[in-house]
């Protein structure tokens, strides 16, 4: 018997050590958000830092001082900074491929998006702000306003149909995100989804995705190490959009306050929720290399970037 327990401490020992799937031998930054979602395992450890939406355009700068071995971050501005700045880093895997929505107010009399409806856009010049254009600029919109306040704002326009901006003006449609479009949607049972801007660009692009969020890997990180972080994220995002409640004994810990900002979303179980309707974060894993004309297809909306080179593929 002594034996035999003897011989049970090394498998309880292996067995604790593989369950612990969520170590990380990486430093990783990336925004809050659908991004920093993907990453649910590491969050409650300290080689994840996550960026608020204010601070994101700093994950550029850790791509230029080399000072983390993945970042997550825009695709565009990613491959923006491989192919302009020179930074020493490969796009590996994109993990966002959208989750922005036109939500309508129920104000436009006719229910549908035209010229005159006064429509409020948000990120001007941003990746929101160029798919929009892309999917709608050939309506010739006449009446559009631009909230740059955060996503909260955006969300209690759509809600009160007003635009606190411009005199409370009536509003017809906004371009937002989730899960701020639910929010807004569970404050205002009149509020309706006009369009998936997913499916709209799908449409207008011969059925190329929108390759939002990627994963960034340095030149000098460990490659084993990458290669298990990369098949880890994979396997952790499926579990998470098939089972959304996959994400509870991660977060357990965390308040309201920490859980908001590590994820950009007010609680747990709006995200689960978000998740479970449809997956509306957009979240995904697919191989850089693998997806490279969906990535040079995103990237034309920013015609200096270019056609990509193999050279930039991890």
């Amino acid at each position: 018997m002594k034996r035999l327990a003897l011989l049970m401490i090394p498998a309880l020992l292996l067995a604790g050590c593989t369950n612990k799937n969520y170590e990380l031998n990486l430093t990783v930054a990336a925004p809050a958000g659908a991004p920093s979602a993907c990453l649910y395992k590491y969050l409650a450890g300290d080689k994840v830092e996550v960026l608020a939406a204010k601070d994101a355009s700093n994950l550029v700068s850790y791509m230029q001082n080399k000072q983390k071995d993945v970042v997550i971050l825009p695709t565009n501005a990613g491959v923006m900074a491989i192919t302009k700045q020179n930074v020493e880093y490969k796009i590996a895997a994109t993990i966002t491929f959208g989750n922005l929505f036109i939500g309508a107010t129920g104000h436009d009399a006719d229910g549908v998006l035209d010229a005159d409806d006064y429509v409020v856009l948000i990120q001007k010049g941003n990746v929101p702000d160029k798919l929009f254009q892309y999917c709608y600029g050939d309506l010739g919109l006449t009446n559009t306003h631009y909230i740059e306040a955060p996503t909260t704002n955006v969300s209690a326009v759509l809600a009160t149909g007003k635009d606190p901006e411009n005199s409370n003006a009536d509003v017809d449609y906004v371009l937002i995100a989730e899960p701020a479009f639910t929010a807004a949607k569970a404050q205002n049972a009149s509020v309706t989804q006009y369009a998936s801007l997913q499916e709209k660009y799908k449409e207008k692009s011969g059925d190329k995705e929108i390759t939002q969020a990627s994963v960034f890997v340095s030149n000098s990180a460990d490659k084993e190490e990458v290669d298990k972080f990369l098949a880890q994220l994979e396997k952790d995002i499926k579990a998470f959009v098939n089972n959304p409640s996959v994400l509870d004994k991660y977060v357990k810990d965390f308040d309201g306050v920490t859980f908001a900002a590590k994820f950009g979303v007010p609680s747990a179980q709006m995200l689960k929720n978000v998740t479970t309707n449809g997956n509306r974060m957009g979240l995904g894993y697919k191989s850089a290399k693998e997806n490279k004309e969906s990535i040079d297809q995103f990237l034309s909306l920013w015609p200096a970037i270019g056609t990509t080179s193999e050279e930039i593929y991890y």
